[in-house]
């Protein structure tokens, strides 16, 4: 399994500071699917450059905590970016409150269905707030 993951590195890349992360947790349901792993290795890898078994064990962190599900089929055109679809399907799989995202193009939709989606930073202060 490996070392524990670097919780800085784990954490900065879900939000934006450690009590997101933490929140999160304490009280929400985390929803994952196949392809949202894989695109979390990418971005660890690939943007953050982060070691093979630091990734591993963020990895183990993420599906020990969450709901595996598979995303819900949309219209391989429906939106702008083909990669967003997957992302929008699992969230709607899920029949989540919130998309948590920083990608520029999900935001810009703001929601989908009964979906609301947000930043990292508009999640926490929303949530904080309850």
């Amino acid at each position: 399994m490996g070392p524990p993951p670097d919780k800085k590195h784990g954490l900065r890349f879900i939000g934006e500071d450690d009590s997101l992360f933490e929140l999160f947790l304490e009280s929400h349901d985390l929803f994952i699917s196949d392809y949202l792993i894989k695109e979390i290795q990418d971005k660890l890898r690939n943007k953050i450059k982060l070691p093979k078994t630091t990734i591993a064990a963020i990895i183990e962190l993420y599906t020990s905590r969450a709901i595996r599900l598979d995303p819900v089929e949309l219209p391989p055109d429906a939106y702008r970016d083909p990669d967003d679809i997957p992302v929008l399907g699992t969230a709607l799989a899920a029949e989540a409150d919130f998309l948590i995202t920083g990608d520029k193009d999900l935001l810009t939709l703001n929601t989908i269905e009964k979906v609301k989606i947000v930043t990292p930073r508009e999640f926490y202060d929303t949530d904080s707030k309850d």
